[in-house]
């Protein structure tokens, strides 16, 4: 019986270390061979029991038993030593007093019964002593771990309330290092365009910032954290590839000291099933092990912070809509007021122009009206002068009643002549208040493009009213501002803004029609360049930037299909010319 439950134990061992791997797999192994040796060297003590001449030489190999057995909880942590060792002390202390002070007492010459049944009495509670002193003795050593278990598992819970990225991050990586004594904890996380995992946060207690800035998308690394799923631990996958060179995870191995993470935990942060984040975690700075609590509260705020990045991805994105929700409304009341204004302005303009002719014929009919003829000639020149200014007044109203109306977005066949033909009435004013050598080139015969009209105003407002804003650093050189209309060679209407001003840095030329990106620091938004590229989205056109860098100005460029079956636009009223030149 004693042989089938030794043999029955070891299988148990054995089929429970074929299903693990690491740390704990090298942990099993020790003490399967350990016992192995030490059974197969204390049965040689069986065979004189039954007369069998052989003698105990295996028992030796018991002593291989132990040194295996200390040689796991050295190496591979089998079991924590401080607390190995303290509950070896009490067991010491307890069972010499249970089992020796009777004995002491026997000695003295006391009636054989008091000792026995002194020691029947101690032995029995002896058990129960030894338990009392080892739970006391281990909540005291256990005191710290249970309280940083504690705390960052209420951390953990109250984190989903956090609604800024940048917040999560640092508090991850303070309650981490600050609780746990840890040498340092740092954070990757997925930028925008999901090519690399890129440093966050950081907190060091005793380790330099000697990490890497980021870990590409595609690392060995990022694999086996999707398709494990669980925590990456250096010291447990090293050990793999010393007892296998051709471990797969090799090459997650070689990662990890390239991006020294010796001795560190790495923590996966899934939402859904998107690799978001990684949490690495150094070693403790006592050299103690992470116990298996220590784990599970680390997965959790891992969890945890999954969902406060879920919810300060939420909260970024209500806020961004709610600003563009507040931009839009706020324009909607400027082009509401712009129009009501210029409705004011527009009807004494009229009376101005009525007036003015009224005086103009006047002066031609009445001929009671005495004055030489010299003065005459002036005072109707002057009249002519009042009349046209005035109906160029009326003409810019016009095109200001018909911007502020903000287009249905209805796609129809549009002149873009007539757009910029009434842009160039809206920012003519502006352009020589500025100061700024405006030249527009457009070509007469361009086809009719599938658009809006107001739309297309607003596209070349954002682009010019963005190049005045560029040139107006120009100090020691000319201003300059080009506008350029003209059918290209693959049969688009093209549209060019460029100007000398202050350029596009290379890092943002890929993104400069995105939502809040912008080069004018606080004065920007960055929703313009968006709102074209949106337009011209739905027209099935193209838009980019072309710039050579910070200081070297900026080309704007639009690509826009004909409308099917259009030809050619009318030709453009005068007002518009091939050529036109403001300075």
């Amino acid at each position: 019986m004693f042989i089938g439950i030794t043999i029955y134990g070891h299988i148990l061992l054995f089929n429970r270390m074929k299903h693990l791997h690491g740390i704990a797999r090298n942990q099993i192994k020790y003490v399967f061979l350990g016992t192995v040796i030490g059974f197969i060297g204390g049965s040689t003590n069986y065979p004189l029991w039954y007369g069998i001449p052989i003698l105990p030489v295996g028992n030796v190999l018991v002593s291989v038993y132990i040194l295996c057995v200390a040689y796991a909880i050295i190496k591979y942590h089998l079991l924590d030593i401080e607390i190995i060792l303290t509950r070896a002390t009490i067991f010491l202390i307890v069972y010499t007093l249970v089992l020796g002070f009777p004995i002491w007492l026997s000695y003295q010459k006391v009636p054989w019964i008091f000792p026995m049944l002194l020691m029947g009495a101690l032995a029995s509670s002896g058990p129960f002593i030894y338990q009392y002193f080892q739970r006391r003795a281990e909540k005291r050593l256990l005191e710290e771990q249970r309280r940083y278990q504690d705390t960052l598992r209420k951390a953990a819970v109250g984190m989903n309330r956090i609604n800024q990225l940048k917040k999560v991050f640092t508090l991850i990586v303070d309650l981490i290092t600050s609780q746990m004594r840890v040498e340092c904890t740092l954070i990757y996380a997925l930028d925008d365009e999901k090519k690399d995992y890129v440093r966050q946060a950081a907190k060091y207690l005793s380790r330099g910032e000697d990490f890497a800035q980021k870990i590409p998308s595609g690392s060995p690394l990022a694999e086996y954290l999707k398709a494990s799923r669980g925590i990456v631990a250096y010291d447990d996958m090293h050990h793999q590839a010393q007892a296998n060179q051709e471990h797969p995870q090799v090459d997650v191995i070689r990662v990890l000291a390239e991006y020294r993470f010796h001795d560190a935990l790495v923590l996966p942060v899934f939402i859904e099933d998107d690799l978001q984040a990684m949490i690495v975690v150094g070693k403790k700075q006592n050299g103690r092990i992470f116990t298996k609590d220590d784990v599970s509260v680390l997965m959790t705020l891992a969890n945890q912070t999954a969902l406060g990045m879920e919810n300060s991805y939420h909260w970024a994105a209500e806020t961004k809509r709610m600003e563009e929700e507040g931009l839009k409304v706020r324009s909607a009341s400027v082009d509401r007021m712009g129009g009501s204004l210029a409705h004011e302005i527009d009807n004494p303009n009229t009376i101005i122009i009525n007036e003015a002719d009224y005086l103009k014929e006047a002066l031609d009919k009445d001929r009671s009206i005495v004055m030489p003829d010299a003065l005459r000639k002036e005072f109707k020149k002057t009249l002519n002068f009042i009349i046209d200014s005035a109906k160029r007044v009326s003409s810019m109203i016009d095109a200001i009643l018909e911007y502020s109306k903000m287009g249905a977005g209805e796609l129809k066949p549009v002149n873009i002549n007539e757009a910029l033909g009434d842009f160039l009435k809206i920012m003519t004013p502006q352009v020589k208040k500025e100061g700024v050598d405006f030249q527009v080139e457009a070509s007469h015969d361009l086809p009719m493009i599938l658009g809006d009209k107001v739309q297309l105003i607003e596209i070349l407002m954002n682009f010019v009213v963005n190049s005045l804003h560029a040139v107006r650093q120009n100090q020691w050189w000319p201003k300059i501002v080009k506008l350029k209309v003209f059918l290209d060679q693959n049969g688009m209407v093209r549209l060019e803004a460029a100007d000398n001003g202050y350029g596009i840095p290379a890092r943002l030329i890929e993104d400069i029609f995105l939502p809040s990106v912008t080069t004018k620091s606080a004065e920007g938004t960055g929703l313009g360049l968006y709102r074209v590229r949106k337009i011209v989205d739905s027209y099935k056109g193209r838009v980019w930037a072309e710039s050579e860098g910070r200081g070297k100005g900026a080309k704007f460029i639009v690509e826009l299909p004909v409308a099917a079956g259009g030809g050619h636009a009318p030709q453009p009223p005068p007002r518009v010319k091939r050529i036109m030149k403001l300075k």
